[in-house]
């Protein structure tokens, strides 16, 4: 019995042992898997710490780009819009670019109708041209014959009047000659030197009323309205003839109707 007890001490001191070895064993390989974790947790500690940050930065970017999108967002709807009102515009231009193409093709039509209007024009103008040139080559023969008549006439009338001039001139009768607005015509020598002048000049183209005062102008008047009118021989006496330096000859005169240079005139003939 005692000798059983002292086997299974020594065993029970042996098992303690080995189990006490075995517990240091484990306890070593503990310690190592223990501070192996620590490593390990520090290692993830730190991994953290980097991702952490690697996240702020993600965030920060991500904030940037976003800020970015939004802003190039807003600038393509501002340009998308603009693009709308361009695009209508242009749809706008389009539209009045089709009626005025269409305003211009009827115009063109128009201007062709027109054109071949003006061109049949154009070949009757033309027709008639030949025509017109052939008239007026006649005419023009015509109009040098008639200028040459003319000539011929005039220088009749010319050497006529002179005659005629030269006539009254050289009658003792004292003979002015007045248009139908009582203008001096013609005045001859005798009546001149009636009237105390030298010649003719201060009175041709003249009316006789601008020598005549205003109530003789009147009676004077009336005579000749008379003969020129009815063809009437009128007298009339103590008209009052001022001359431009300020004297004065009274006149006594007949009053025929007459014609000179080929109109009606009036002959006064002072006595």
């Amino acid at each position: 019995m005692s000798d059983l007890m002292r086997h299974t001490k020594a065993e029970l001191v042996e098992m303690i042992e080995g189990m006490k070895q075995k517990s240091d064993e484990s306890r070593n390989t503990l310690k190592k898997d223990l501070a192996a974790a620590e490593q390990k947790y520090t290692d993830l500690k730190s991994r953290l710490a980097g991702l952490e940050e690697e996240i702020g930065t993600l965030k920060n970017e991500r904030d940037r780009l976003k800020k970015e999108y939004d802003q190039q967002k807003e600038t393509l709807e501002d340009e998308i819009q603009h693009t709308r009102h361009s695009h209508k515009d242009l749809q706008d231009r389009f539209v009045r670019a089709e009626e005025e193409k269409s305003t211009l093709r009827m115009e063109r039509d128009d201007l062709n109708k027109d054109y071949t209007l003006l061109k049949e024009k154009f070949d009757r103008i033309s027709h008639d041209k030949v025509n017109l040139i052939e008239q007026f080559t006649i005419l023009e023969e015509d109009f040098q014959e008639l200028q040459n008549r003319l000539r011929s006439c005039e220088e009749r009338y010319q050497t006529t009047h002179e005659l005629f001039k030269l006539f009254v001139d050289n009658q003792k009768q004292k003979i002015m000659l007045l248009d139908s607005g009582y203008t001096f015509q013609f005045i001859n020598a005798g009546a001149l030197e009636t009237l105390g002048l030298s010649d003719s000049d201060g009175l041709l183209n003249r009316k006789i009323f601008d020598f005549i005062a205003y109530d003789d102008a009147l009676k004077l008047k009336d005579k000749i309205d008379k003969a020129f009118l009815r063809g009437d021989r009128e007298k009339v006496k103590d008209i009052k003839f001022q001359r431009d330096n300020g004297n004065s000859v009274k006149l006594k005169m007949k009053i025929v109707r007459v014609r000179f240079e080929d109109k009606p005139s009036v002959k006064l003939m002072l006595k």
